[in-house]
């Protein structure tokens, strides 16, 4: 919670209505299988209140998400994301943090195949690169030494030529990066990728 706001709770709380969903990136962290209308809010809330309090009211509060700008291919299987716009991350919002799926996250229920347990890049929204062989591959992603920037890596892409990426973009999404203060990176669907 934001400082100086205080949280009144709802008097009449209306019941989730079956026929709206949320599809803010931010809200998807908490999005349950079960209902597409979660009750955890407070995080939704609070990202609302930081855009109104910094657009509105001119506060020096973080509240702009990093969006894709460019990738390159930056070896054999790796690739570097750029993100932008760089004057939207004041410093103390980097460096960019990767962080592990929580029970909050919504890739906890994210489909599998429970006995090989692979994820299909079509079924869960991770990172993904397409390769010149026109086949989609998830990738690990790591910050670089910059802290600004994101570095792709695939494995078993030895000679191909990587051509496109995707955050976050598919049936499932999933959402792992966050600036320092706890704004998640903005999912982008495929972007082609330069050539060094």
């Amino acid at each position: 919670m934001l400082p100086g706001l205080v949280r009144v709770p709802a008097i009449h709380p209306e019941p989730p209505n079956p026929h709206t969903a949320c599809n803010h990136p931010n809200a998807l962290r908490f999005l349950k299988p079960q209902r597409i209308h979660n009750r955890n809010k407070d995080f939704v809330a609070d990202r609302l209140a930081a855009t109104v309090l910094a657009q509105v009211y001119g506060a020096a509060v973080p509240h702009l998400s990093p969006r894709y700008a460019a990738a390159a291919q930056a070896g054999d299987s790796t690739v570097r994301v750029t993100l932008s716009p760089p004057a939207a991350l004041p410093p103390e919002a980097l460096p960019l943090q990767i962080r592990a799926p929580t029970f909050e996250s919504n890739s906890t229920w994210c489909p599998y195949d429970g006995a090989s347990r692979l994820l299909e890049p079509q079924t869960c929204g991770w990172f993904g690169v397409l390769y010149s062989d026109g086949v989609w591959r998830n990738a690990t992603a790591a910050v670089a030494p910059t802290g600004d920037a994101l570095l792709l890596s695939t494995a078993g892409t030895a000679g191909l030529k990587a051509v496109a990426t995707r955050y976050a973009y598919a049936d499932w999404p999933v959402l792992s990066v966050y600036t320092a203060t706890g704004l998640p990176v903005m999912p982008w669907g495929p972007r082609n990728v330069t050539s060094p």
